[in-house]
């Protein structure tokens, strides 16, 4: 059987040069392998990668407009001007509100903290906020995370309520217009030079107040670095590239939340029964991140943020008691609206499916809820992965009678949603926008006519943009081949663990071993959809975790009699009762071929573990 990805290996040449970079340092050649794959080409970028420190982050007045937004913010807390922050409602934006809040208090300001509720105020920086803060006598107003389009909301600050704005931002709008803010802070605006542009907006946030702290002489690592644990939290979530500086804020957040101050990411991590050992990016990602987007998906943002910045403990046991019930609440409408959109993946035509266009039943059967817009986003993101289509998922909103979706693509594929909907703007959509791998839309008519009409336009469009039907299909990149006795805990412990913490271009390394003997499956689970394949090769015996195998691989589960496998292997570290233990998951896998080459792109097959 073919496997489900595209299976790529890395150039011939990138061996060599490793080979030659382990032989002039001493050192593995598999770290080499591991760092050029990742950019790190020289030793002195090698021992910055390998040992990230905060004291080796960029000099925050780099940032063009930094230098405005301190001497505002220095002013405000002189004179005791009261600032209105204003984020998202996403982690990013909480993480970079709460930031705001906590270090802006602690170096005397008087701070109103807002982040918007995504079904009453949308997107963007909000009338609602604007008017409360105007209300509550604002004078300067600190967007983080968002501002950047807020073209009149930011008028309406300035203009009618004589507010000061100051814009901490990492998005890009359309066009050239800026807002008439006082400053900007966003290194992609025009004319920024700062040397790294993967900062999300609690990274920016991080460097306006590590420049605040600098103007006025106060000690970052007590007022400033103690909430790393935030930094990483916003960086993590918001799939930010682990490279640079973001990996500086993610390893050393990582330390900070092992023995973190929040009280509230503390009784997050205790409701989930995550213990401070057990405590890694995937704890950011999959623990900390869904949690506080789950309330504000189907609730309101505003409780995760009251968590995030609480100082008393009986609140805190409370909010992120309702964060997990919310959590909890979102994970069964995720469920029951995938099981309804895969339903109607039966009987397409997938040779000439390019892009999928799902739409929430009319009618909504005894026991079922209609498709809700904070969860749908999530659904496509499953769909995607599911189908390698890039896929939109749409449900009518009962206050503009719009059928309203969100979308998702697969970043490898060539397709491109954003131009996907300006090509179909002016025939099908009253708003639509987003970027190449995420965006919404709002269509004119949700007729059955018009919705089979955007469909077929849609899939038109994509068709357009990839051409080659082969490229939907999701790629592996994968390190280098091995045998199973090369992947020991030792090697793990020795030469992968220290290219981590793994994420967005900084990927947990998967390697490919050929020829390896399938022993069978032992499924695991409540619905005993998981499995760990056993695998066997030269004498090595090993247990590899599957998610799904029941249903991603049903030829492995009917496979009788003595079968050879190509398998994509990861190694993950595990604690179980306290004890550290290695874990492997396979990503990905096939029947052995006699050309081991075919399907990839070939290396030699030497052990990449020679030193």
């Amino acid at each position: 059987m073919q496997p489900r990805s595209r299976w790529m290996l890395p150039d011939p040449g990138l061996l060599l040069e490793a080979e030659r970079l382990a032989a002039e340092t001493k050192s593995p050649v598999t770290l080499w392998r591991l760092l050029l794959a990742r950019g790190v080409v020289d030793v002195p970028s090698a021992r910055k990668f390998l040992r990230p420190k905060i004291q080796e982050s960029y000099d925050p007045l780099l940032l063009l407009g930094v230098s405005e937004v301190v001497a505002r913010l220095t002013q405000a807390i002189e004179k005791q001007e009261l600032i209105g922050i204003h984020g998202d409602y996403d982690v990013d934006g909480l993480t970079s509100t709460a930031l705001y809040t906590r270090v802006l208090r602690r170096l005397g300001a008087k701070v109103l903290p807002f982040v918007p509720h995504r079904m009453i105020d949308g997107y963007g920086v909000a009338d609602r906020a604007i008017e409360m803060f105007a209300e509550s006598k604002v004078k300067v107003i600190l967007t983080c995370d968002t501002g950047f389009s807020a073209h009149g909301a930011v008028r309406t600050a300035v203009e009618t309520h004589g507010m000061a704005v100051l814009i901490t931002d990492h998005h890009l709008g359309s066009g050239d217009e800026r807002p008439i803010a006082e400053a900007i802070v966003n290194p992609h605006q025009p004319g920024d030079e700062y040397p790294f542009k993967g900062l999300c907006g609690v990274g920016v946030a991080f460097k306006v107040l590590q420049a605040l702290c600098q103007a006025l002489d106060k000690e970052e690592r007590t007022v400033l670095w103690t909430e790393l644990d935030l930094v990483a939290l916003g960086t993590v979530a918001d799939v930010m590239p682990l490279l640079d500086e973001n990996r500086i804020f993610v390893a050393e957040g990582l330390k900070m939340l092992r023995q973190t101050r929040n009280i509230g990411l503390r009784a997050i991590l205790e409701k989930a029964e995550v213990p401070k050992e057990k405590i890694h990016e995937g704890t950011l990602g999959w623990i900390l991140g869904p949690r506080l987007n789950a309330v504000g998906r189907i609730d309101d943002a505003g409780i995760g943020l009251k968590l995030l910045l609480t100082e008393d403990e009986t609140e805190a046991e409370e909010l992120a008691t309702l964060i997990e019930a919310r959590n909890t609440t979102r994970r069964a409408m995720t469920k029951a609206i995938e099981m309804q959109a895969v339903a109607q993946l039966d009987g397409i035509d997938w040779p000439h499916t390019w892009g999928l266009a799902l739409f929430s039943p009319e009618t909504v059967a005894e026991g079922e809820a209609p498709w809700h817009h904070g969860v749908i986003g999530i659904v496509a993101s499953r769909i995607v992965e599911r189908t390698g289509r890039p896929t939109f998922l749409f449900a009518p909103d009962e206050e503009s009678g719009f059928w309203k979706g969100s979308g998702r693509c697969p970043v490898t594929s060539g397709g491109h949603l954003q131009l996907a909907l300006e090509t179909l703007r002016s025939e099908f959509l009253v708003a639509g926008g987003g970027h190449a791998a995420a965006a919404g839309a709002t269509l004119k008519s949700g007729t059955g006519d018009a919705r089979t009409e955007f469909s077929a336009a849609f899939n038109a469009v994509i068709e357009g943009q990839v051409r080659n039907i082969d490229a939907l299909r999701p790629i592996i990149n994968i390190e280098g081949t091995v045998k199973l006795a090369d992947l020991s805990e030792e090697v793990f412990e020795k030469f992968l663990k220290p290219c981590g913490p793994f994420g967005q271009a900084n990927p947990d390394p998967i390697w490919l071993a050929q020829g390896v003997e399938y022993l069978g499956i032992k499924f695991i689970g409540k619905d005993q959809l998981h499995g760990r394949v056993r695998l066997r090769q030269e004498g090595v015996a090993i247990e590899a975790l599957c998610w799904r195998v029941a249903e991603l691989y049903p030829w492995l589960v009917k496979a009788q009699g003595a079968v050879r496998l190509d398998c994509c292997l990861q190694l993950k570290e595990d604690t179980w009762q306290g004890k550290k233990r290695l874990q492997y998951e396979l990503k990905d896998c096939r029947v052995a071929t006699d050309d081991p080459s075919l399907g990839v792109t070939a290396i030699p097959p030497a052990s990449l573990f020679a030193e």
